[in-house]
């Protein structure tokens, strides 16, 4: 019969075991000696369909791994282009601050050529003008060629961040709506499963103090005493399964709760991106007053 389970999913298979149950509590009720072969094959079913479900845990946690990687690498992109805008600013200011000298020189110098101009003079002052004014142009294009060469890297930079993190983000919010709806057929299958053992314990104890009054009969009882020795077994593996199961459904909650919060950090990155440009444009604005 286990080979029949081979094609089964870690789901099919969860809800074949919560059947079984029912079928060996019967067999334990009716004394029947086949009822210790099938549940070995109960409990081998329930070991598969325990090692499937942490089976899919593990595929699960190395998703949560790849999407925290992901948001790593995006996040030292947005770094590296925070400190390049900054650094490009400053390089900026500093180039504006050399214009505004030079200007500013430039300015005592025409004052003082004026009178000058009207003395006979071998000096080319108008050559020393113009050499200052070529000084201050070159100055001037290479603060709009930084400009330009700043505002080309941020939006490349910021339009690959804007088409990554939404998709990335998309590809969460699949996945945590994957885990809730797994989250819940786990949950009523492990109500189930704990409505089935509740009524086995009740059926079990009501054996139990059978056997109590018939302990007198137990060497004509054959099989039957057999299957009311191993029933406190039988009840402790299944306890041991359905807390196998719980502790599944514990960390796939725990998986759930770090993928929230990796999307919102992703959330703050976006934002923090947006402010960034903004900040950039603000700058360029500035830069061409």
């Amino acid at each position: 019969m286990l080979n029949d389970d081979e094609n089964l999913s870690g789901d099919e298979l969860v809800s074949l075991v919560c059947s079984k149950s029912l079928d060996i509590q019967d067999l334990i009720q009716k004394h029947d000696p086949s009822a210790v072969q099938e549940f070995q094959i109960f409990y081998d079913q329930a070991i598969k369909a325990l090692d499937l479900q942490t089976a899919n845990l593990s595929s699960l946690e190395k998703e949560s791994i790849t999407y925290h990687d992901s948001y790593n690498n995006s996040a030292k992109s947005l770094k590296s282009l925070k400190d390049k805008v900054k650094s490009l600013n400053q390089e900026k200011m500093q180039l504006n601050d050399t214009i505004d000298i030079l200007t500013y020189e430039n300015n005592i110098l025409e004052e003082q050529c004026k009178g000058l101009f009207d003395k006979e003079d071998s000096t080319d002052y108008e050559s020393l003008i113009k050499s200052a004014q070529n000084m201050i142009d070159e100055l001037e294009q290479k603060d709009k060629e930084l400009d330009e060469e700043l505002a080309i890297e941020n939006n490349k930079n910021t339009n690959d961040l804007a088409k990554e993190i939404p998709n990335l983000k998309k590809q969460i919010e699949d996945l945590e709506d994957g885990l809730a709806v797994k989250m819940k057929k786990n949950q009523r299958r492990a109500k189930e499963i704990e409505v089935r053992i509740k009524k086995f314990d009740s059926q079990n104890n009501t054996d139990q103090k059978q056997e109590t009054v018939d302990d007198s009969d137990e060497e004509n009882d054959g099989p039957s005493t057999i299957i009311h020795r191993t029933s406190a077994s039988i009840q402790e593996q299944i306890r041991d399964v359905r807390a196998s199961l719980e502790r599944a459904l514990k960390q796939n909650g725990a998986l759930k709760t770090n993928l929230k919060d990796l999307l919102t950090d992703l959330d703050a990155m976006h934002e923090e991106n947006f402010q960034l440009k903004g900040l950039v444009d603000k700058v360029q604005k500035r830069g061409k007053q």
